[in-house]
């Protein structure tokens, strides 16, 4: 693999990014016949989180606005389930494994009206209806009496996208994509309808340029840089046995300060975001403790077997920042928590516009770029992400004394902001679509491939477990 560019090159798609955004966009590219440059300023590394597919951007607000009315929150939710169906077609295909099935959405006594508002906005616009748990179902399957409601969503599907990025870099190499890593864009003409990128080496041109390198394209495309904050994570594993092993889903809190976890067997993968970045291993070793014991205080004296810390870029508004933004300048950034899903989305709908011309991306207009102040953006979001914690720990304290009050409360703050206009026309047939190419279907009245009473399919989970006492099971030492 050449690893600096060559002077002067020409080529119908130059994409600037090896993200999983770039890559996927540059393989589908690549596989309907276009010429496809890839450009990458390091050496493209494995990506840090957990890699969930499931259908629809999130419902749930995450800064107390939602920007997407009814008729786009609905065409985005049909579109997410066919790049959904496409991305596992394609990664079965690379032969990467699934770690498992179905998502979890829990929440604590003042969180249940964040799932209360995802499943009355999803029931408002017809989608997938979400399957409801009780608390001695949630508490058997997560070892955890923290959570008293949760729902669950059987089609989710969850990689380690750790493994995805060397698939799929090997893949977009097979397809012909030209790949250059530590080839940086030094400046770039995007105006005109041919697009210029200089690099160290010599100049790009194309016709279509992509880019997926977010807040590292400062350089040649400050409009979207600067509309993009840093939100810092932690991710690691605990030693531990899993309570209950026939269940091999996600688990999500909800909100701007949701964890996600996996009580697999032998371990538990744990993910969350944090207000400030933390340093090194053994500070991120620390961060991740103190926020996996809110949820498994057993785990306040545990030693994290593996830690990190990562930053994702992330729009004021939480959601995807995917669209055109010019004749032959496209962009996917922004991609958040749910990176995987997203830039699925992302692939299927740039391919639809460079390729068919097709107006797919039209339908995420409203997600457009927005100023996120930058520095004092940045320290303004640390700060609120800490007014969040103290506010949430004051309303967890609240619930536990007055369940009915706290919850009253919460619904009032987080009630969707879906307006009512009428669902989208061009639709209507989605769902035969997605049920011929083996996706999932939302009928309005209940999950595709639910199972009948009494059964239930691999990485689901019985409606009513068997001993499950209410009471939960703690996490036990491997």
């Amino acid at each position: 693999m050449t690893a600096i560019a060559p002077a002067d090159l020409d080529t119908d798609v130059c994409v600037v990014g090896g993200t999983l955004a770039g890559l996927m966009t540059a393989l589908t590219l690549a596989r309907q016949g276009l010429d496809v440059i890839l450009l990458e300023r390091s050496l493209i590394a494995p990506a840090p989180q957990i890699g969930l597919l499931t259908g629809g951007l999130s419902l749930w607000l995450s800064e107390g606005t939602q920007p997407l009315s009814r008729e786009s929150a609905r065409s985005a939710f049909d579109l997410s389930l066919e790049a959904m169906a496409g991305a596992l077609s394609l990664f079965d295909e690379l032969g990467l494994d699934r770690l498992g099935r179905g998502l979890l959405r829990v929440g604590a006594a003042h969180e249940t009206a964040r799932l209360d508002a995802e499943a009355e906005a999803r029931d408002m616009l017809g989608l997938l209806e979400l399957r409801r748990w009780p608390r001695s179902e949630i508490a058997a399957i997560t070892g955890t009496e923290r959570y008293v409601g949760a729902t669950y969503e059987p089609h989710a599907i969850f990689y380690d996208a750790r493994d995805i990025n060397g698939a799929l870099l090997r893949a977009v190499m097979e397809a012909g994509v030209r790949v250059y890593q530590m080839t940086p864009v030094l400046a770039a003409d995007l105006d005109g309808v041919r697009k210029y990128l200089q690099t160290p080496a010599g100049r790009v041109r194309a016709d279509n340029v992509v880019l997926c390198a977010g807040r590292r394209a400062a350089r040649i495309a400050p409009w979207l840089a600067g509309a993009l904050g840093v939100a810092p994570y932690v991710r690691g594993g605990f030693a531990v046995r899993a309570v209950r092993p026939d269940f091999s889903g996600l688990v999500a809190e909800p909100g701007p300060l949701g964890a996600r976890f996996a009580p697999g067997i032998g371990e538990l993968d744990f993910e969350a975001p944090v207000a400030l970045m933390p340093g090194g291993e053994v500070g991120a070793a620390v961060a991740l403790r103190r926020r996996a014991r809110q949820v498994y205080p057993e785990l306040r004296r545990r030693i994290a077997e593996h830690a990190h810390a990562f930053s994702l870029d992330r729009a004021p508004h939480g959601l995807p920042l995917i669209g055109l933004r010019r004749q032959g300048l496209w962009y996917a950034a922004g991609l958040g928590g749910n990176a995987l899903a997203n830039a699925a989305l992302a692939a299927h709908v740039i391919c639809d516009g460079i390729v068919a011309r097709g107006g797919k991306i039209e339908e995420l207009a409203p997600l457009q770029p927005r100023y996120a102040y930058g520095l004092a953006g940045r320290a303004a979001a640390a700060v609120r992400f800490g007014w969040r914690r103290l506010s949430d720990s004051i309303a967890q304290a609240r619930a536990e004394r007055d369940p009915a009050g706290a919850a009253d409360h919460t619904h009032a703050r987080f009630e969707p902001g879906i307006s009512t206009a009428p669902a989208h026309p061009r639709r209507v047939d989605a769902r035969q679509a997605h049920a011929e190419q083996g996706a999932p279907v939302h009928t309005g009245h209940g999950p595709a491939g639910t199972a009948p009473a009494g059964e239930h399919h691999a990485g689901e989970v019985p409606s009513s477990p068997e001993g499950a006492d209410g009471k939960g099971t703690p996490l036990r030492q491997a």
